[in-house]
C-alpha cells in the first residue's frame, strides 16, 4: 500500500468536498448542438486514447432523422469533429454501444433506433471499423431484419462462447414507451446476428426503458436487467442465465423501480463482492440504492439524502473521492447542476462538485481523458435548452486505488479442447457494466507434473465487468495454472490471483523452458529444491552449463518473456547476482534459507545466463524456473 499516496489522497478528498472537483472545458470538445440520447467512449482510431461517438436523434417520439457524431481525441483531451469517418446515412439514434463485434481487434459501433412502434421499419444498424477509426455501415447484412423501436442495446457473452451477443428492447415510440418484448441477437463470432429471442428468451411483454447484463446471482454467467415504468407490480425485470444463454424470469427486482424510473445502473456499492443497484426515481422522482441480497430476495431500498428529486434520466458511480467506496453520479434533467452522491458506509449524501451549469442530461459516462490518472466525464444533452454536449475535466485526486477482483471462478474439472476460467471485477467506476480496468492472463498447461506449454494473453471482455479465459487443453493435459493480472486505466496493479485444476505436479516449482544451447553438455538445466515455505532450505541447482566459467543469475517477481542474446530472458530483472562460477562439471548450487512472512502465491522466477562463446551471442541459458511460495 503506498501510504504517502493514500493520505494525499484522503486529504485532497476532504478539501474537495465543496470545492468544484469537474469544471467544464469548453475548448476540449466543440459539438453542434443536436439533441443526443447516448454517448460511448472508446479508442475508436487506435493511437492510445479515448475517442468519442455520440447517438443523435430527433426526439422521443417516432420520426425524425439526425447526423450522428465522432470526435477523436489529440491525446490531450482535445476532440476533433470525424463524423465523416461514420459513413452512416442520417437516422434517429437512441443508444450507441462500443463493441469489437467481429472480434478483429478494433471498436466497431452498434445503435439503437427509434421508429414508429410497432409498425417501424427500423433495424438495429452497426458501423465496422477498419482499425483506423473509418466505419462502413454493414446493418444490412450483419443484423437480422428484426424491426424496432429501441432505447436500449447491450452486448454481452451471454452463451460463454467467446463472442458477445445483443440485447435490445422495443416498443419506444413515445415518451413514456409502450409495453414489448425484448431481443436476443446472437454473434456467430464474426460479428454477424441472429434472432434467436424465441428460442431462448421468456414471453414477457414489458415497458423496458434500460438494460444491463451482468452476474446477477453469482454462478458466472451474465444474467440480464431490465428497468422502465412497467405497471404496478412490474417495473423491472431480472432474466436468469442457466449458463447457456437460455434465460428464465426471477420476479425479485419486479417493485425495484417506480413509474418515473428510466434506469437503473449496476455496481458493487457496499463492498460486499456483487453489484447493487442505484435507481433513478426510486421514489416519486428521488434516486436511491437498492441492496443486492441473492436471487432468492428482493433488494431492500433506501432514498438518497440531501437535494433530491428532480426529473433525471441517468446515473452511474464513480468513487470520485478515492477513498475506497463507489459515490453516484446522476445526469440531472432539470437541475442547475449534474448530481453527485457521496458515500459515507452506505449512506448517500448530495455533494456539489460540478460546475453549476443548468441543461438537459439524457447520458453520460466517465474517461480519463486527458491522460492525468484522473477520470473525467462527458455528458450527452437532448430534450430541452442548447443542446451541446460537453466534457467536464477532473481536477480531484489521481487514482491510485487498485482495482478489485470480485469473484473468481475456478473450473472444477478440466474442460474437453479448452477450459474456462473467468472473474468478475471492478475499480473506481462503473457504467452501463463497464468498468476501469481490465484483466490478462498467463497459464501453464501439465502432462504428468512437467508443463506441457505455456500462454499469456488478455481476458475476453463479456460484458458485466466479466473477464474470461480460454486456456486450450489436450487429451493429455492433467492439470492447468492460472494467474490473473488486472490493471486499471491508471496503471494500477491488483496483486495476481493463481489458480490450479487438475495434477501439476511440484506446485513449489515449474519448469518453464526457454533454455538456450552452449558449449556445455547440452542446454544448461536449472532445477529448484525445497518447499519454499517460512525458514525452509532450498536451493537452485544448475548442470549442463560450460564447465569452470561464469554464470549471472537473474531473479524476477515477474515473468517477461524478452527476446536477449539469441534467446528468451524469462524473469524481469528485479536481482541480478553475477560472476559466479561454474565448476568443472559445469555445475552450480545455490542453498538459501526462505524467510518468514512472504504470503503464499508470491512467485520468484529465476534464470542463469552462462558466459559462453558457443552460444548465439556469447551465453548460453538454463531454462527458467518459477517458485510458489507456500503459506
Amino acid at each position: 500500500m503506498r501510504l504517502p499516496l493514500l493520505a494525499t489522497s484522503l486529504v485532497l478528498a476532504a478539501s474537495s468536498a465543496s470545492a468544484q472537483q469537474f469544471v467544464r472545458d469548453a475548448a476540449a470538445l466543440s459539438s453542434p448542438a443536436t439533441w443526443t440520447n447516448g454517448v460511448a467512449v472508446a479508442d475508436f482510431d487506435a493511437d492510445g486514447d479515448d475517442d468519442i461517438a455520440f447517438a443523435n436523434g430527433f426526439n422521443y417520439f417516432a420520426g425524425g432523422a439526425r447526423p450522428q457524431r465522432l470526435f477523436l481525441n489529440d491525446g490531450a483531451g482535445n476532440f476533433t469533429d470525424a463524423s465523416a469517418q461514420l459513413n452512416v446515412a442520417d437516422f434517429n439514434a437512441q443508444m450507441v454501444i462500443a463493441d469489437d463485434a467481429d472480434n478483429d481487434g478494433d471498436i466497431d459501433l452498434i445503435y439503437s433506433p427509434a421508429g414508429a412502434f410497432p409498425a417501424t421499419t427500423e433495424r438495429a444498424r452497426i458501423l465496422i471499423n477498419d482499425g483506423t477509426g473509418n466505419f462502413t455501415d454493414e446493418s444490412a447484412v450483419r443484423m437480422p431484419l428484426t424491426t424496432m423501436s429501441s432505447w436500449s442495446v447491450v452486448a454481452a457473452d451471454l452463451d460463454n462462447d467467446g463472442d458477445r451477443d445483443l440485447v435490445l428492447n422495443d416498443g419506444c415510440q413515445s415518451f413514456m414507451g409502450q409495453p414489448a418484448q425484448s431481443f436476443i441477437f446472437e454473434n456467430d463470432g464474426t460479428g454477424n446476428y441472429t434472432d434467436v429471442t424465441a428460442a431462448v428468451a421468456p414471453v414477457e411483454i414489458y415497458n423496458c426503458q434500460d438494460i444491463i447484463c451482468f452476474d446477477y446471482d453469482g454462478d458466472f454467467d451474465l444474467d440480464i436487467a431490465f428497468s422502465g415504468f412497467g405497471t404496478a407490480g412490474k417495473r423491472s425485470s431480472l432474466w436468469i442465465n442457466d449458463g447457456t444463454g437460455n434465460f428464465t424470469v426471477n420476479p425479485i427486482l419486479d417493485d425495484l423501480c417506480t413509474a418515473n424510473s428510466y434506469e437503473v445502473d449496476w455496481s458493487d456499492l457496499d463492498g460486499d463482492g456483487d453489484w447493487d443497484a442505484a435507481v433513478q426515481s426510486i421514489s416519486g422522482m428521488s434516486e436511491g440504492w437498492g441492496e443486492n441480497r441473492g436471487p432468492n430476495a428482493a433488494p431492500p431500498t433506501t432514498v438518497f439524502s440531501g437535494n433530491n428529486g428532480n426529473d433525471d434520466n441517468e446515473l452511474a458511480s464513480m468513487d470520485y473521492d478515492m477513498d475506497g467506496d463507489m459515490d453516484v453520479f446522476v445526469g440531472s434533467l432539470t437541475a442547475n447542476r449534474e448530481k453527485v452522491y457521496q458515500q459515507t458506509a452506505g449512506v448517500f449524501d448530495r455533494v456539489n462538485i460540478f460546475q453549476q451549469i443548468t441543461d438537459s442530461t439524457l447520458d453520460f459516462t466517465f474517461a480519463d481523458f486527458d491522460d492525468d490518472g484522473r477520470p473525467d466525464v462527458v455528458t450527452a444533452q437532448g430534450e430541452s435548452g442548447v443542446q451541446t454536449n460537453k466534457i467536464y475535466d477532473n481536477n480531484g485526486p489521481v487514482d491510485t486505488l487498485v482495482p478489485r477482483l470480485l469473484n473468481v471462478e475456478s473450473p472444477g474439472a478440466l474442460g474437453v479442447g479448452e477450459t474456462v476460467f473467468r472473474v468478475f471485477i471492478q475499480d473506481d467506476w462503473v457504467d452501463d457494466g463497464i468498468t476501469s480496468a481490465a484483466a490478462a492472463y498467463t497459464y501453464e498447461t501439465f502432462d504428468g507434473g512437467l508443463v506441457e506449454s505455456s500462454g499469456s494473453g488478455d481476458g475476453f471482455f463479456m460484458g458485466g465487468a466479466m473477464y474470461r479465459a480460454a486456456v486450450p487443453t489436450t487429451a493429455a493435459t492433467d492439470g492447468i495454472r492460472l494467474t490473473w493480472l488486472v490493471t486499471d486505466d491508471a496503471g494500477n496493479a491488483a496483486a495476481p490471483v493463481n489458480l490450479t485444476v487438475g495434477d501439476i505436479g511440484n506446485v513449489v516449482w515449474a519448469d518453464l523452458g526457454s533454455g538456450l544451447a552452449g558449449t556445455g553438455a547440452g542446454t544448461p538445466q536449472l532445477v529448484g529444491t525445497g518447499t519454499l515455505s517460512p525458514f525452509s532450505s532450498n536451493a537452485l541447482v544448475l548442470s549442463d552449463a560450460l564447465p569452470s566459467t561464469s554464470t549471472a543469475l537473474v531473479v524476477g517477481f515477474s515473468q517477461i518473456d524478452a527476446p536477449f542474446k539469441g534467446g528468451v530472458l524469462v524473469p524481469d530483472v528485479d536481482l541480478l547476482l553475477t560472476g559466479l562460477p561454474v565448476d568443472a562439471g559445469g555445475g552450480l548450487s545455490l542453498p538459501f534459507t526462505w524467510p518468514n512472512g512472504v504470503p503464499g502465491g508470491f512467485e520468484l522466477f529465476v534464470q542463469h545466463w552462462i558466459t559462453d562463446a558457443g552460444g548465439p551471442k556469447g551465453f548460453s541459458a538454463s531454462n527458467a524456473v518459477r517458485g510458489t511460495a507456500q503459506n
